[in-house]
C-alpha cells in the first residue's frame, strides 16, 4: 500500500478470499471482489494525494504479525504517525496465498501494537513531526478537549466524559466539548463539522486535543486523565 500500486494485489490471494473490517458489516468474498475492493481503496490514495497514510509491519499484543495503518487528518495533523488507527492482519493457507484479511479498528487497539519501524515499499526515511506550541503555562486558551460519542450514552462514555473533565481542569483557560454521533451538521458549526471530518473516528468513545483548528492528538477508544495530560505537554512545547 505504501507504493500505491495495486499491482501487488496480483496473485496473492485464494479463489475464496474473504475481507472483513471492524468498522463494517459487509463482507467481500472471492478473489474478484477482495481485489477489486482493495485497488479501489489505492486507486482512492492515489488521487487524493491530500490523504497521506503510511503502512508499518507490526505485532499484536497476542503475537500476531499485522500491518498497522497510519492517516493524516490534513496539513495540521501533527502527529499521524504517532498512533496507529488500524491493523490489518492476513491468514494465510498451506500455499502462502491469502485466504483471509481482517481490518481491526477496535480491539485490540492498534496503538497498543508493537511497531517494527519497517515500511515495506518505502525508501526514505520516516519520522516523526511533533508541533512545537510555545505558550505560558498558565494560558491554555486555544487547547480544545473534544470527545465524540454515540448516540447512546454507555457507561464507557460516561467514564471518558469525567476523565476529560479532570484533564481539562489541569489546564486553565482551556474548553470542553462533548459531541455525539448523531448531532447534525448545522447544530455544531461548519468548522467543527469539518474537523471531525478530518479526525474519521469510527469507535466511540474517541478524543482529540486540538489547537485552535489545528489537531494535536487524538484516540479512539477510553483514555484517562493521565494519558490526555502526558499527551498535552508531549504536543506543546512550554516556556520556562
Amino acid at each position: 500500500m505504501n507504493t500505491l500500486d495495486e499491482r501487488w494485489l496480483d496473485g496473492i490471494f485464494t479463489s475464496a478470499v474473504t475481507y472483513e473490517s471492524q468498522s463494517s458489516f459487509e463482507l467481500f468474498e472471492g478473489r474478484s471482489k477482495v481485489k477489486r475492493y482493495l485497488a479501489g481503496k489505492v486507486e482512492l490514495l492515489r488521487e487524493r494525494p491530500e490523504l497521506t497514510t503510511r503502512y508499518e509491519l507490526g505485532i499484536l499484543e497476542s503475537g500476531e504479525p499485522c500491518v498497522l495503518g497510519f492517516q493524516s487528518a490534513g496539513a495540521h495533523d501533527h502527529n499521524w504517525l504517532e498512533r496507529a488507527l488500524v491493523a490489518v492482519t492476513f491468514k494465510v493457507d498451506a500455499t502462502g496465498l491469502v485466504e483471509r484479511v481482517f481490518l481491526i479498528t477496535v480491539v485490540p487497539d492498534p496503538a497498543a501494537a508493537t511497531r517494527c519501524e519497517l515500511y515495506p515499499g518505502v525508501k526514505e526515511e520516516v519520522f516523526e513531526r511533533p508541533l512545537s506550541i510555545s505558550k505560558e503555562p498558565e494560558d491554555w486558551s486555544a487547547l480544545l478537549f473534544l470527545v465524540m460519542l454515540n448516540d447512546v450514552s454507555s457507561a464507557q462514555e460516561c467514564r471518558m466524559v469525567e476523565e476529560a473533565n479532570t484533564a481539562f481542569g489541569l489546564f486553565p483557560g482551556s474548553s470542553l466539548r462533548v459531541i455525539k454521533s448523531v448531532e447534525p451538521s448545522e447544530a455544531m458549526g461548519e468548522s467543527m463539522h469539518k474537523t471531525l471530518a478530518k479526525l474519521s473516528f469510527v469507535a466511540f468513545p474517541s478524543i482529540a486535543l486540538l489547537w485552535l483548528d489545528e489537531i494535536l492528538w487524538r484516540h479512539q477508544g477510553l483514555v484517562d486523565c493521565d494519558t490526555l495530560a502526558i499527551a498535552v505537554r508531549a504536543c506543546c512545547c512550554l516556556k520556562d
